[in-house]
């Protein structure tokens, strides 16, 4: 067995044991960690109505959430609601966008 067949061996080894640990890294996580998002736990809604997209002019149009606004290829809008009166300190506000870069700002102040 020459050298190179050696080093080929150890390095096989080594990657099998590196293999190993991150698979038992996971399953160790997965198992004794704590969740981040306990499903059942909490309460959320959605904010579907009193959209409105202010355009360039400023004027405003109620818009559909999720839907289409009929703005062009990368043009930047601006759509605003307002947050209901019951929310509470130490909650979260989520917003699932794929496709979109956006900027939040309450009361003027980007969050």
């Amino acid at each position: 067995m020459g050298k190179e067949s050696k080093l080929i061996a150890a390095l096989k080894q080594i990657f099998i044991v590196m293999i190993l640990a991150i698979c038992c890294y996971f399953l160790f996580g997965q198992f004794f960690l704590s969740h981040e998002q306990e499903i059942g736990h909490g309460v959320y809604r959605t904010m579907s109505d009193g959209w409105m997209w202010i355009k360039e002019d400023g004027t405003k149009e109620p818009l559909e959430i999720p839907g289409k606004c009929g703005a062009k290829r990368n043009e930047f809008i601006v759509i605003e609601n307002v947050l209901p009166e019951d929310v509470r300190d130490n909650l979260y506000l989520c917003v699932r966008s794929s496709k979109q870069e956006m900027k939040v700002y309450v009361d003027d102040e980007l969050r």
